[in-house]
């Protein structure tokens, strides 16, 4: 099932699901399952909210389980934490038990009714 994603054209996209993440580079297509993985916080994101440098996109990278790095599209800004996020929590949650997955649901369900 779809997550998230970033896309720029045709060629050059990222697309996060619960099996995978896959990036098309330049027309060159790759894919990977997280299980396994882990989050590279290279630089944080390099200047993911584009502080400092005014391209519109950046890559975020994960190790996987081994040891070869995948690069996924960022795009910076507001929609940033989009892929950062559901990346880090799909890599988080993916070696949880149902049980675990049950007892993280019923935390942000409490935590949500404090926000409403």
């Amino acid at each position: 099932m779809f997550i998230c994603s970033t896309v720029i054209d045709i060629d050059n996209f990222s697309v996060l699901t619960t099996q995978k993440l896959a990036t098309k580079e330049e027309g060159k297509f790759l894919s990977c399952s997280l299980d396994g993985a882990t989050d590279q916080l290279d630089g944080l994101y390099k200047d993911f909210k584009g502080v400092r440098e005014k391209e519109p996109l950046t890559f975020g990278t994960v190790q996987l389980d081994n040891g070869n790095d995948f690069r996924y599209f960022i795009e910076r800004g507001s929609a940033s934490m989009v892929m950062i996020h559901g990346v880090r929590t799909r890599i988080q949650t993916g070696g949880m038990t149902n049980a675990q997955m049950d007892k993280v649901a019923a935390i942000w369900t409490r935590k949500s009714k404090d926000w409403l």
